[in-house]
């Protein structure tokens, strides 16, 4: 499906990185799009790098839950292009097009029409990047983990310091 966009998009830079999930595609034989740029593992430094400079993601998955390439991209303020909408994530931080089970390819059109409305507004990026950025900041943080945990030890009447060491945890 990515290799699909690119070739329709043959003006903007595709970065892929991982490996495709159906064995018959082989990003290391195949003839990639001159636009498309492949990386096997991106972590670190590079990851950063390369989802700093992105306008968005784009997820071709059908089938995954939260991935931690959204939150991730989100960090860096690129909003989300999907067919999977993980706890409404997605569409509050990007753009949700369907579900389309099995290959996906039948939600090619609408990748398509989610891809040029990510192209064409950039106020929009911004909007949906700063907001997913902001979420991720708020939410996934070692103290409201620590918050969440605690209140369900309490729940299940279990007795833990925990509680304490939330109370006293930096907020970043």
């Amino acid at each position: 499906i990515m290799l699909e966009l690119a070739r329709a998009y043959p003006n903007v830079t595709f970065n892929v990185a991982g490996r495709p999930h159906f064995d018959f595609i082989d990003f290391n034989t195949e003839k990639l799009p001159p636009n498309v740029r492949h990386f096997t593992h991106a972590d670190g430094a590079l990851k950063a790098k390369l989802l700093m400079s992105s306008w968005f993601l784009i997820s071709t998955s059908t089938h995954e839950g939260l991935a931690i390439s959204f939150l991730e991209a989100l960090t860096c303020g690129a909003p989300l292009v999907s067919m999977v909408d993980p706890g409404g994530l997605v569409s509050s931080f990007g753009l949700y097009v369907g579900d389309y089970p099995g290959t996906g390819l039948d939600g090619l059109p609408a990748l398509r029409t989610a891809f040029d409305t990510m192209l064409a507004d950039p106020v929009l990026r911004d909007r949906l990047g700063y907001a997913g950025r902001q979420h991720v900041v708020d939410t996934h943080n070692a103290r409201h983990f620590g918050q969440v945990f605690a209140d369900l030890t309490t729940h299940l009447g279990v007795e833990t310091s925990f509680e304490h060491h939330v109370r006293t945890m930096p907020l970043d």
